[in-house]
């Protein structure tokens, strides 16, 4: 049996992102490796290459995370293999300090 082809890529275990490095169509496997170990999630709709797709069920407010830095938070609920982008994501500005 071969090797399973790693569609996604995720740096940090924590991401509640992955990056995914073609294009993929929804009811197809998204497969991603951490630390060595290999994760599937169903893609729940189309996803254009690079962008991100929820690796874990993420509710609304909760922050989102990708290569170990929050990027935002949810806008409202994304469930594990949704596609992640503006129509669900709010950025934060952070407060900077002075």
């Amino acid at each position: 049996m071969g090797e399973t082809k790693i569609n996604a890529l995720i740096i940090k275990s924590t991401d509640s992102v992955a990056v995914v490095i073609e294009p993929l169509q929804a009811g197809t496997i998204a497969t991603y490796k951490v630390k060595g170990e290999e994760f599937n999630i169903l893609v729940k709709e189309n996803i254009p290459i690079y962008h991100k797709i929820a690796v874990f069920d993420i509710e609304k407010g909760q922050g989102l995370y990708k290569y170990g830095e929050n990027i935002g938070c949810a806008s409202r609920a994304i469930q594990a293999g949704q596609h992640v982008h503006i129509h669900n994501l709010e950025s934060m500005r952070e407060t900077i300090k002075r």
